[in-house]
């Protein structure tokens, strides 16, 4: 303070009544600080507490952080070891891999004896291509094969020579099964099968026969056979031309059925005979038959002709004139090609056998149609230097195919004079002229008839063949 404050007394008293303010109020807050003392102390005493609790609980979590950093860094010290590994050795790796995958595939679908597909890819690969082929309209055929007397071999011979015969036989098999479609299976015990996707029954028929000679070639010697001194096997052979909601199992059914029959007529043989089952309302054959000696082969250069007849019920003398033609008219066309220096006598002969052979194949052909297809019957007529050809392909009635077949067995089996005595001698008493118009052909005019039966989808397939000399 200065001389002149402390010599004023105004200014002096100021000083004094501030001295006394600043003095109130410092009672004032130490009055509060004695009043509130135990709360902030308990204040400060809590937070102190709470910091501390976070000072620990940052350095736990640091530890532990710190903890993952080194687990992190050990798993990729690990990971750049396992790849550097892999690098190393991979193409053994995948090698190891891909044949590891293919043996656990080939568990699955291959009988681990013979090494053919087994009963399990069997089945998925019949209904996947059964369904394929009712889909597209396409037949499938099947192969049912048993080895003959098996059991008698294998007592004979014991079990483990008789898995050496059963993989002779598989190998057998497989290399006469060829196409890459179709699938060679051991099915169970001694039996085996092949599914032969779109494959008619004359393909499949083929390679059945096949598979039979091929397995008696084996030369595997069987003292206990009943029909060979070798190891041979039974095959039944069945076509089916599926369709929508069909079930697969009635192919092997039917397979089966056809394979009981190779086992009745003798054994060691294919066969695929008289089975027959209802497709859509009508009866399906399902085998390819010749009676007598029918020759496919055509001579080039002949001189051709060939006529379409619609399958009316019309008698046949109006579907003649409908078609603008006559008999006689076919006799006189073909009569034309005859060489001049032919004796007359010879000459009319000729054509006396063209009206009337031709004549009597349309009629048959009638005899037998399918009135539920409308396909056309086909005559057709083909001249060569040496003979004349006549072929008829019609569309047979499934009703009457059996009495087809019949009337064929017989026409083969006897000489055309005899067949034509026992028909005569039927039609007396039956009033009718069945069955002599072939037994003239051969009898009047040296013809040589025969027959050849194809299935086809829904029906089955008549071809006639009679061939005259000239």
């Amino acid at each position: 303070m200065s001389d002149d404050q402390t010599s004023d007394p105004k200014a002096l008293l100021k000083r004094i009544a501030d001295l006394e303010s600043l003095l109130a109020d410092s009672e004032i807050g130490m009055s509060i600080a004695v009043e509130h003392g135990d709360t902030i102390e308990n204040d400060l005493i809590t937070t102190n507490q709470q910091l501390e609790q976070e000072i620990v609980q940052k350095e736990e979590a640091q530890r532990h952080l710190q903890e993952l950093v080194d687990a992190i860094t050990t798993q990729n010290s690990d990971l750049e070891i396992i790849l550097d590994t892999l690098n190393e050795h991979s193409d053994d790796m995948d090698q190891d891999m891909w044949e590891d995958l293919l043996e656990s595939e080939q568990r699955g679908t291959t009988d681990a004896l013979t090494g053919l597909s087994n009963r399990r890819h069997f089945d998925e690969y019949l209904e996947k291509h059964f369904n394929s082929c009712a889909r597209h309209k396409r037949p499938i055929s099947l192969l049912m094969g048993d080895i003959d007397f098996f059991k008698i071999y294998n007592d004979t011979y014991g079990h483990p020579q008789g898995d050496v015969c059963l993989k002779q036989v598989a190998s057998a098999i497989s290399k006469t099964v060829r196409r890459d479609l179709d699938l060679a299976v051991r099915y169970g015990g001694e039996e085996f099968a092949v599914i032969l996707p779109e494959t008619e029954i004359a393909g499949a028929k083929t390679l059945a026969d096949e598979i039979v000679a091929n397995i008696e070639a084996l030369k595997l010697t069987h003292e206990g056979s009943g029909v060979s001194d070798f190891v041979t096997i039974s095959i039944g052979v069945h076509t089916f031309y599926p369709k929508r909601g069909d079930a697969s199992k009635a192919l092997i059914i039917r397979a089966d059925q056809v394979l009981y029959q190779a086992k009745e007529q003798g054994r060691n043989q294919a066969c695929a005979e008289d089975i027959h089952h209802k497709n859509g309302g009508k009866t399906v054959i399902t085998e390819v038959k010749t009676y007598g000696k029918f020759d496919d082969k055509l001579v080039r250069g002949q001189e051709y002709l060939e006529l379409a007849f619609s399958p009316s019920s019309r008698p046949i003398t109006e579907r003649w004139r409908n078609n603008g033609l006559s008999a006689d008219f076919l006799a006189d066309y073909f009569g034309s090609f005859i060489p001049k220096e032919m004796p007359k006598t010879h000459h009319n002969q000729i054509k006396d056998a063209v009206a009337y052979i031709g004549n009597e194949l349309l009629e048959n052909a009638m005899k037998f149609a399918n009135p539920q297809e409308n396909i056309a019957s086909s005559l057709s007529l083909s001249l060569s230097d040496q003979n004349l050809r006549f072929t008829l392909i019609n569309q047979v009635n499934p009703e009457n195919y059996d009495k087809l077949v019949s009337f064929l067995k017989e026409f083969t089996s006897v000489d055309a004079g005899d067949f034509f005595v026992m028909q005569m001698e039927r039609n007396i008493e039956s009033g009718s002229e069945s069955g002599l118009g072939f037994a003239t052909m051969v009898t009047d005019h040296d013809a040589q008839v025969s027959w050849k039966i194809i299935p086809t989808h829904d029906t089955v397939q008549l071809t006639t063949q009679v061939v005259i000399d000239i």
